[in-house]
């Protein structure tokens, strides 16, 4: 759950299967040693990582004012430039609803690998727009969920945290991901939609056979394009390893 005295600054349903997902790569990755959470909020993430995973944990964030958890110090570090840390140096990256908040998810991309040893993992989460309800809202109106949200809200603090600079489609993330070293290994939904579920039962085989279309047999992006994480899920989790050389 969620540490009640630090601020979370994305939903509980996300940070708790983010939680379920590392405590699971953690018990698969016994040889982790460092990791680094950015950006990094009020700490709360940070605190997971250090305490419940035992890993040596740095952190940053654009705006430290925030930063609650005193037994790690935040950096002050802007996503969307260069992080003030050495090539190769974390076991772990973990980047919690950071990309969309950035101008250019492919230089964000490109610092989380360079920070990351060879063998590492990347672990990201982005806002599914694949998602089948999602896809229809657009059809019909012309706006994602976050557009909505962005323009009823009257609390600037609250509207800064909501806007999104960069919705990442798959296939542009799967290759700015594969150009910076990085291979897609998994992805997981937050939670699935109830309505998304409902579509994707009605409209699954032409849904298939639009993507066979699209996508070259036997490529790795058609499965993932193709699963009931990314047509069903809120928010996508993915894990990424960083290849050698």
């Amino acid at each position: 759950m969620p540490q009640a005295d630090l601020h979370v600054y994305t939903t509980s349903h996300l940070f708790e299967k983010m939680q379920a997902v590392l405590s699971d790569l953690r018990a698969k990755n016994p040889g982790w040693r460092t990791a680094l959470d950015v950006p990094a909020g009020a700490g709360a993430f940070t605190r997971f990582l250090a305490e419940d995973l035992n890993l040596k944990t740095e952190a940053s964030d654009i705006d430290p004012s925030k930063w609650t958890y005193k037994k790690v110090k935040a950096a002050k570090a802007d996503l969307g430039r260069k992080l003030p840390y050495g090539d190769r140096k974390f076991d772990l990256v973990v980047c919690l609803e950071g990309i969309k908040h950035v101008s250019d998810a492919t230089a964000a991309i490109k610092e989380l690998g360079r920070v990351l040893k060879p063998g590492g993992t990347l672990v990201l989460t982005i806002p599914n727009d694949l998602c089948l309800e999602t896809r229809l809202n657009y059809f019909f109106n012309g706006f994602v969920d976050t557009d909505w949200k962005l323009m009823d809200v009257g609390d600037e603090n609250v509207k800064s945290y909501l806007y999104v600079r960069s919705l990442v489609h798959l296939p542009y993330l799967y290759f700015f991901l594969d150009e910076n070293n990085l291979q897609l290994m998994a992805s997981y939904a937050s939670r699935h939609r109830n309505f998304s579920l409902f579509l994707m039962g009605l409209l699954y085989p032409f849904i298939w056979l639009r993507t066979r279309k699209a996508i070259p047999k036997g490529h790795p992006l058609r499965q993932h394009m193709l699963s009931k994480t990314w047509l069903t899920g809120r928010h996508c989790i993915i894990v990424c390893e960083k290849r050698a050389g």
